[in-house]
């Protein structure tokens, strides 16, 4: 979304995301910030503590909606991470959007911001829920899944569909059985490179007033005890979330349809390398995370900038299918085509 900020003509854009703090890079920092409000550690989501500095922004303004005297963690976006390839400018995160009530439709592409008791009437489904921390007040609200519910974090700021730890399936009595479709996936984290694997596995899960079985992804990179929603599943609805009365809602718009994964996906570590790849198949039998990519269709991609992986990966979403030639003492050609049976 377009911010303008200090109260000045420029606008930079950035990252709507509700499951983080606001946060800000050392630029606009720089350019914008008030006082100095200290420092703050948190834990990254591959475990690291991360220390940022902490600045006041005297005016935050999103179309007619003026914030004011609004605290922002200062941190870079840096080249590698895909949010770079979308903003190198920072993130309005929960610790700004606790002030207002908001309503996202993804499909239409709008934003509607309401002062306290002036948002209209919000349609959809009533979920209560409860701020995850005081830095970052992101939602986190009880959906029911099977016979009992998950507790997950709303988070505008992610892909991905509804996830989960193990162990929280467990309680529920969705043991992940031995043979479930699994990716091996390459995330990027405010810490670094996280390694990881998603068990798929589908669940009735209750969003609105049908419940439906849906895609439901096992990861241990989770914390336990807090689950979450990403944009694959929120982009199905109108979100409204009205954080002075600690309730959002959910309005189906479409019907709730995965996107069929690639057997095999494109990560960047200083160049394009593996990133994802689905497991047990013939095709990506010795596959590696994060071994170097040296050509796709055949045309090298040596040296290429990271500007070229965020036109063909993350702004164009990629072809859906290419050959992919993984560099080693005997380079792999391996057929990148969508796994249209994935989810069944």
């Amino acid at each position: 979304i377009d911010v303008a900020l200090g109260g000045g003509s420029r606008t930079v854009q950035m990252i709507l995301d509700s499951g983080a703090p606001t946060i800000v890079s050392e630029e606009i920092a720089g350019a914008f910030a008030g006082e100095s409000l200290g420092t703050i550690a948190g834990a990254a989501a591959d475990g690291q503590v991360i220390t940022s500095d902490v600045v006041r922004l005297p005016q935050v303004a999103i179309g007619d909606a003026v914030f004011r005297d609004v605290g922002a963690v200062v941190g870079a976006i840096e080249p590698g991470n895909p949010f770079y390839c979308i903003s190198q400018d920072g993130f309005i995160g929960a610790s700004l959007m606790q002030a207002a009530a908001w309503q996202l439709d993804p499909l239409a592409g709008t934003v509607t911001i309401s002062a306290p008791g002036s948002a209209p009437e919000p349609a959809g489904t009533r979920f209560d829920f409860e701020p995850s921390s005081d830095v970052s007040p992101s939602p986190l609200f009880e959906l029911p899944v099977g016979e009992g519910a998950l507790t997950v974090l709303l988070d505008t700021g992610s892909d991905g569909w509804l996830a989960a730890h193990p162990a929280d399936l467990d309680d529920l009595g969705l043991t992940v059985p031995d043979e479930v479709p699994t990716q091996s996936l390459l995330a990027t984290g405010a810490g670094g490179d996280i390694v990881t694997r998603a068990h798929w596995l589908r669940a009735d899960v209750t969003p609105g007033d049908e419940t439906r079985e849906l895609p439901l992804a096992a990861m241990e990179a989770i914390p336990q005890g807090q689950g979450s929603v990403g944009m694959d599943f929120l982009r199905h609805f109108v979100i409204t979330i009205d954080w002075p009365g600690r309730a959002l809602y959910l309005q189906p718009v479409s019907e709730l349809l995965p996107t069929t994964p690639s057997n095999v996906g494109l990560g960047w570590d200083d160049g394009y390398v593996v990133g994802s790849f689905v497991e047990g198949r013939a095709e990506t039998a010795g596959l590696e995370l994060g071994t170097a990519v040296a050509a796709i269709d055949d045309a090298s991609v040596g040296g290429v900038p990271f500007d070229d992986y965020c036109t063909r990966v993350v702004r164009d979403d990629g072809p859906s299918a290419f050959a992919l030639t993984v560099a080693g003492e005997e380079p792999t050609i391996v057929e990148v085509v969508p796994v249209e049976d994935f989810f069944e």
